[in-house]
């Protein structure tokens, strides 16, 4: 998921800012737990929840892999237009190569709760991880599904609190959401579609994630070699492009990512696609391609969870200040599709 170190050209780097390898592995590989500054109202629909299960920082040693293919990339075509409505639930799609996607996952968020079958709010209490200064909790402020879409909200609390991580506390007064289907849902190789929207803001400190983790996050080592698929990652710094960003050995390295793909206006409803074989992973944004590598075989061979994720920025280009960073700030999912 959130952003991390770019090994690309210094034109590029002068755009944006992704935090570094040593920032994001340090907050993957916490497993620690918090409070809430409120009392918690769960808003899924049963009262269980599901942990991230994103394992401690205690130097397991990984499994060896080899890897020695490059991978390839393709630049992206146009400029991404807002998406149209919703048609309607998930239904076979023919397939480029001729047959049909079959439809494995129709979540429309219909109801006025959060299908915890599907669905775990992943707080701090539960994994420890954060991205910024924002504590992730479990509150209707935060995670809420109403009028047919399900909204993920940064805010500013009344008061400074303890985020009680394990070992790590840290006092903030800025809380977020995020949900995942880690424990409940997960799939290898298919077609996935996230239809969301951005928040508002164009100044600096937001960042909004719809990405994908491994069933096993240790399965070939820590991160990034066991594999994490953004299919979309937003930057309020820069809020007329999307980010995808494909993570493993290697990958980090060679730039499986595209920092040209325009979604304008992102506070509009667009579609972010991930269509992934044993051959291809490629991102579409409102059907047209932004990203298409051929990674290697590790670690894209095992079962990933989708997580939905609003946080604060973080970074020299995007860091959050309360001073100039607009709040609340929610984004809001439509669907989560998926087909094989």
């Amino acid at each position: 998921m959130l952003a991390v170190s770019v090994l690309l050209v210094a034109a590029l780097l002068a755009a944006i800012t992704r935090p570094t390898v040593a920032e994001e592995s340090e907050a993957r590989l916490e497993t620690t737990p918090t409070s809430s500054p409120r009392t918690t109202t769960s808003t899924t629909s049963s009262p269980s929840t599901t942990a991230l299960a994103v394992p401690a920082n205690s130097g397991t040693a990984p499994r060896s892999t080899t890897t020695t293919e490059t991978p390839t990339t393709e630049a992206p075509t146009t400029t991404a237009a807002p998406s149209p409505p919703s048609s309607g639930r998930c239904a076979s799609l023919p397939k480029a190569g001729g047959g049909q996607w079959q439809c494995t996952l129709s979540e429309e968020f219909d109801g006025t709760a959060l299908n915890s079958s599907i669905w775990s709010v992943q707080t701090t209490v539960k994994s420890g991880f954060h991205s910024g200064q924002e504590c992730f909790v479990d509150h209707p402020d935060n995670v809420s599904v109403s009028d047919g879409t399900l909204k993920l909200t940064a805010q500013r609390e009344p008061a400074p609190f303890t985020c009680a991580r394990k070992n790590k506390p840290y006092t903030t007064q800025w809380t977020s959401g995020m949900v995942m289907t880690y424990g409940k849902w997960s799939q290898l190789y298919g077609r996935f579609e996230i239809r969301a929207k951005m928040p508002t803001a164009k100044a600096k400190g937001l960042q909004t994630a719809l990405w994908m983790w491994p069933v096993d996050p240790f399965r070939y080592g820590p991160w990034p070699a066991s594999g994490e698929i953004d299919i979309a990652e937003w930057y309020s710094n820069r809020p007329g492009y999307v980010i995808p960003y494909i993570h493993y050995l290697g990958g980090e390295a060679t730039g499986a990512t595209s920092w040209y793909c325009k979604v304008d206006p992102p506070e509009d409803w667009h579609s972010y696609t991930l269509e992934w074989s044993p051959q291809r992973l490629t991102i579409l944004y409102d059907g047209a391609v932004c990203l298409s590598i051929t990674p290697p075989v590790h670690p894209f061979h095992q079962p990933f969870t989708i997580a939905l994720t609003q946080a604060l920025g973080i970074g020299e280009k995007n860091l959050f200040d309360p001073a100039t960073t607009p709040l609340p700030a929610t984004t809001e999912i439509d669907y989560v599709r998926a087909w094989r």
